[in-house]
């Protein structure tokens, strides 16, 4: 891994204006360049083509040098190529090359043998990082002399050794946890609660080219990935954490199929694409090493505790489903109408009805106000993403050890499926609890996506 030391070394040469001049050789700021991680060279790089016209002979002896890694030789290459310095069919070759990492794609497998030598080199490597064993499987069948075989070799065995598929036909994918190999793969997921907008916290703990880390993914069913960040964790110390997560009572977090986490991601992300919502950047360079791009369609593991079939006719578990609204799992969820004053003069005119009625009938006037209102939010913003939030509640309450809750939100989920029945009083209730805590000046308690998860210790 390259040093911060390194990096601030090459950024003091370049604002100093000595990057490149008489007192700092190309080989040198090479030899220190090559240090770095590939986000720090990307940095350095950006940080030469925008100093302008000063350091195109330092950017064009590195774009002909050897081990720079490929995002960076990209920067050169697009400045370059702007000034007509480089061949702009060689850099679109490598920026196809690139975009096969972060997506499923065709490519032309001999044409990257028609690149200059030290650019296949840095695709090689990149595709090694990437853990396309698939594609290095195949470019190894087609290497043009033993020089090229062994570096794709190496690039193969790092990828096949950070847990990528031995599969090459399905792309590059994590072994499940039960390999057999003989060393130790971590390959975990962790999730908090759902809240009432879909925000959920993914965390996988997995390991990724022989270093165990720790990805955080907070995500929402409707706009996909907005957060992503990792972290090196050593097992000893992420256990601790876990262990203080459950110490803490205001966090939740429970183990889950890494399988599913992964489905859900994907499943959250190709949404908020389709919505027009920009994807965490960083998430989107990481998708591969994580395994959401070749994760197929994983059953709900609620199944796996509960029948589907018997759900269905659990009425009186739906009938109660209010009982919920007092469980921690489901603390700061809003349900506010979406139009607050119309149903709000609906109440009034209820209350000051010049019918002559009891305050039975005045409840129940009420009732069908809110079960109304309810069914129409729930159809607005789509019945399935509230059912989908409601399964996740119901698999968190069966890992926390309250089967009678699990079921009796699984019941709820399951019932929201039929649009002609009456909506779970879970909804009409919570509604109520808002619009009267509106009404009360206080407003509801606000959804804090935050009130779940690791709490680092």
């Amino acid at each position: 891994m390259g040093s911060d030391k390194n990096k601030e070394k090459l950024e003091k040469l370049i604002d100093e204006g000595r990057a490149g001049g008489e007192n700092a050789k190309p080989e040198d700021f090479l030899k220190t360049l090559c240090k770095l991680d590939p986000e720090d060279q990307v940095e350095i790089a950006e940080k030469l083509v925008a100093e302008g016209s000063g350091r195109k002979s330092l950017i064009g002896s590195l774009y002909q040098a050897e081990d720079i890694e490929l995002p960076a030789l990209m920067v050169l290459g697009r400045h370059l190529a702007s000034e007509d310095l480089a061949d702009k069919g060689t850099l679109e070759t490598m920026e196809k090359w690139s975009a096969l990492c972060e997506e499923e794609g065709k490519c032309d497998l001999p044409e990257l043998f028609t690149l200059p030598d030290n650019v296949q080199s840095a695709v090689i490597v990149h595709l090694g990082r990437w853990l396309r064993s698939d594609l290095l499987a195949a470019l190894l069948d087609m290497a043009p002399d033993k020089s090229k075989s062994k570096q794709i070799k190496k690039a193969l065995h790092q990828a096949r050794s950070a847990g990528a598929a031995l599969d090459e036909s399905a792309g590059a994918v994590f072994a499940a946890p039960d390999d057999e190999r003989t060393f130790e793969k971590k390959d975990e997921a962790y999730v908090t609660p759902p809240d009432s907008t879909g925000a959920t916290f993914f965390y996988f703990y997995r390991t990724v080219f022989g270093k165990d880390n720790l990805f955080v993914v907070l995500m929402t069913d409707v706009q996909g990935v907005l957060r992503f960040e990792n972290f090196l964790v050593p097992e000893q110390k992420f256990r601790r954490i876990l262990e203080s997560t459950k110490q803490n009572p205001h966090a939740i977090l429970v183990k889950i199929d890494p399988a599913y986490a992964r489905y859900m991601v994907k499943k959250a992300e190709t949404e908020g694409e389709r919505r027009g919502h920009e994807q965490s950047s960083d998430f989107l360079s990481s998708r591969r090493i994580l395994g959401i791009v070749d994760q197929e369609e994983v059953p709900h593991p609620v199944w796996q505790k509960f029948s589907e079939d018997e759900l269905k006719n659990e009425t009186g578990l739906v009938s109660r489903s209010a009982e919920l609204l007092d469980h921690r799992v489901f603390e700061g969820w809003s349900f506010l109408p979406e139009d607050e004053g119309k149903i709000l003069l609906e109440i009034q005119n209820i209350n000051q009805s010049p019918l002559d009625l009891t305050d039975a009938q005045k409840e129940e006037r009420k009732q069908d106000v809110f079960e109304q209102e309810a069914s129409w939010k729930l159809s607005f913003e789509g019945r399935n993403f509230w059912r989908e939030r409601m399964l996740l509640c119901a698999y968190i309450l069966g890992e926390l050890g309250e089967p009678e809750k699990a079921h009796m939100a699984a019941a709820a989920a399951i019932a929201l499926e039929d649009s002609e029945k009456t909506v779970p009083p879970f909804f009409t209730e919570l509604l109520r609890q808002n619009l009267e805590a509106e009404l009360s000046e206080e407003g509801p308690t606000p959804t804090d996506i935050g009130r779940g998860g690791i709490v680092k210790a």
